[in-house]
């Protein structure tokens, strides 16, 4: 396992009106842009919506690590891998059948990551070999 420190810095506190500016100020010293996805259904607080985080992945100078918050997230986690996501984050208790969703990701050969809680800050990355 690498031990690559990486540095990928969250979007929320961008200023949304000059956001390609913005990202563009921190790609020269960001390895991936950080995206974290709330649904205010998940999580009591609201980010992006599908179409709005698809404009930011196709438009970021950088690889996109989307770190998913939401409800319903089995589908989803797919959707945004395929769109030209650099990883996917998912919350396990978010998911109806995380077996299922893992095998997806292991048979697209797609990055995928799950954090346990969404208040706990320990991420466990799956790796394709696991499974």
């Amino acid at each position: 396992m690498s031990r690559e420190i990486r540095i990928t810095p969250s979007i929320l506190n961008a200023d949304f009106s000059r956001l390609n500016e913005e990202i563009n100020r921190i790609a020269g010293v960001s390895d991936l842009l950080h995206l974290d996805v709330m649904d205010d259904v998940f999580v009591p607080n609201f980010t992006f919506d599908f179409e709005a985080a698809s404009k930011i992945i196709k438009d970021s100078s950088l690889p996109v690590d989307a770190h998913l918050m939401v409800a319903n997230v089995d589908q989803i986690a797919v959707q945004y891998a395929e769109i030209g996501c650099a990883s996917v984050t998912i919350h396990a208790e978010a998911t109806e059948n995380i077996p299922a969703t893992l095998r997806i990701f292991v048979q697209q050969v797609l990055v995928l990551a799950w954090e346990s809680n969404p208040i706990q800050a320990s991420r466990i990355t799956v790796i394709a070999l696991i499974l």
